[in-house]
């Protein structure tokens, strides 16, 4: 099981940016996870 938040930034309708954080809330799952996705739609 786990917890977090995600961020999506879109600039010129095309090109998004998204920021995920995520903890675990097991010890055995881990700790914290961090992302950052550069993509374009089309």
């Amino acid at each position: 099981m786990s917890t977090g938040v995600s961020v999506m930034l879109v600039m010129n309708q095309n090109f998004v940016v998204a920021i995920d954080c995520g903890k675990a809330l097991n010890v055995q799952d881990g700790n914290i996870g961090f992302s950052i996705g550069l993509n374009y739609l089309f």
